[in-house]
């Protein structure tokens, strides 16, 4: 009998160590993939070739997206493409940074509206302000699934020549303007 209760207090002990353990090494991986997470490096099958077009609903009586504007522009200027939606807190904090691009010579900014209600959309670009040149709704997501969009905002640079040559998931914001988008501009 003695024999008995001295291994009881044995399995008990493992019982409340193996599940501690489990969690701590959970902790531990969980914490080793936050601290290697770099979004900004999203692959994206289109760099250095051409995107898919952009088959998009008018959004209002705003200039719309065409083919043309996804095609070479010879030297001229570099586009671009932001998928964005006006119930998208991250949209709204991008959007100074937006504006400031637009304001380049050489830049032109494609504005590709997803998953949004119109009236939304352009009480948004009424509120904030519009920084695109052209625009599009993509209503049911077709085209950001066909460019690979993980979500909203996303921004892809696309050089003179109509290729591909940047991805950035997530809002542009002032450092990453600077760290990033803004050699990409120039």
């Amino acid at each position: 009998m003695n024999r008995k209760k001295a291994s009881i207090p044995k399995m008990i002990n493992w019982i409340k160590i193996i599940p501690l353990t489990i969690f701590l090494l959970l902790i531990i991986l969980a914490l080793t993939a936050l601290k290697n997470d770099n979004s900004d490096n999203m692959p994206s099958a289109y760099i250095g070739k051409k995107p898919p077009p952009l088959i998009l609903d008018p959004l209002g009586k705003l200039p719309r997206v065409t083919e043309e504007d996804l095609q070479s522009m010879n030297g001229k200027q570099i586009r671009l493409i932001n998928f964005w939606s006006s119930w998208c807190p991250p949209c709204r904090a991008e959007h100074p940074q937006l504006d400031k691009i637009s304001s380049m010579h050489n830049v032109k900014i494609i504005g590709v509206n997803y998953k949004d209600k119109e009236v939304s959309a352009l009480n948004f670009l009424t509120k904030y302000g519009n920084p695109f040149s052209k625009l599009g709704a993509d209503p049911i997501g077709r085209n950001a699934l066909e460019w690979g969009v993980y979500g909203v905002p996303e921004t892809f640079v696309m050089d003179q020549k109509g290729h591909i040559i940047y991805r950035h998931p997530g809002p542009i914001t002032k450092d990453i303007y600077k760290k990033t988008i803004k050699s990409l501009l120039n």
